[in-house]
């Protein structure tokens, strides 16, 4: 794994994804192509009620994006959020199925600030042999300086 670090957050990238983003976005991709992820660091001007509420925005929000693409059929195979050490971590896996395309959003924030990584697996043809592959990913994913 290598340490990769956006804002105060830090997390285990797999080993040899190479940067492929440009300065709108913070893409990195696996070799072959067929996985990349997106990483993004929110920091709001104003404070949301609780981290609960901001990490449930954060992915209805990605939720609604796939939603709207013409043609999708995407099932929710897991979504979820717990608090842990003052933080929430929420994840939201979707699979469609006939366009073998998995996505796999995680969220760690407090009431201000998040981290926000999608992985994307384009030719996912068997999700259950691939549902554990990025456990280390999101238990990787720490804050390393205080919210402000």
């Amino acid at each position: 794994m290598q340490l990769a670090k956006i804002g105060p957050w830090q997390f285990d990238m797999p080993e040899a994804w190479a940067n492929a983003g440009n300065e709108d976005a913070d893409y990195f991709v696996a070799p072959g192509g067929e996985k990349g992820l997106y990483v993004k660091w929110v920091a709001l001007p104003e404070p949301k009620s609780s981290a609960r509420a901001l990490a449930e925005y954060l992915q209805d929000v990605h939720l609604r994006s796939f939603n709207d693409i013409r043609g999708s059929n995407w099932e929710i195979m897991e979504r979820e959020a717990q608090e842990q050490n003052g933080l929430v971590r929420s994840v939201l896996d979707m699979y469609d199925a006939a366009a073998c395309y998995r996505v796999l959003s995680f969220v760690v924030c407090g009431n201000r600030q998040a981290i926000q990584i999608s992985v994307h697996n384009y030719q996912c043809t068997d999700y259950f042999s691939t549902r554990n592959e990025f456990v280390p990913l999101a238990a990787s994913i720490q804050q390393t300086a205080p919210m402000v």
